[in-house]
């Protein structure tokens, strides 16, 4: 199918992506993501930079390209909208996963804490139980937050 325009080429846009996510990327890793021959890549490289999409640089006598901010805008405007997670915007606070693995680990510590001191009449070894189920939540807390979630989305 022809497009009219580079920015309404699915192709081309999902080459702009990939740039934006990778940075400066050689044009032969287009050609085997895309699983398409180096000329081909080449040539849509040249007409993303001659629409001035991406800028060619070179770093150690081989060629990287990289996004430019018409580029950018290209990408926030056709694709960024389509890959909003609605789980981003509407869910409350305590339905995040950030949030549910942690509650459910400390949870289980109170659990401990009572199975402990109730049926085996071991108070301290529930309160040493309690406290390595908060510190696992906590620790599970800080990596989803910080890099958890990273894994939960899709590319």
């Amino acid at each position: 199918m022809k497009y009219k325009k580079i920015s309404d080429d699915p192709i081309y846009l999902s080459i702009l992506n990939y740039i934006r996510e990778h940075g400066e990327v050689h044009p032969s890793e287009l050609s085997n993501v895309y699983n398409i021959t180096r000329q081909a890549v080449d040539h849509r490289l040249k007409n993303l930079e001659k629409e001035g999409y991406i800028v060619k640089k070179y770093i150690s006598g081989k060629v990287y390209v990289s996004l430019t901010d018409k580029g950018m805008e290209i990408l926030t405007s056709k694709i960024m909208p389509k890959y909003i997670r609605k789980t981003e915007i509407s869910t409350p606070m305590f339905y995040k996963i950030e949030v549910v693995i942690p509650v459910v680990l400390i949870l289980t510590g109170i659990g401990g804490l009572l199975y402990f001191s109730i049926y085996m009449a071991d108070y301290p070894r529930g309160v040493f139980s309690l406290l390595i189920w908060i510190l696992l939540g906590i620790l599970s807390y800080l990596y989803l937050r910080n890099r958890g979630s990273r894994l939960l989305t899709t590319t």
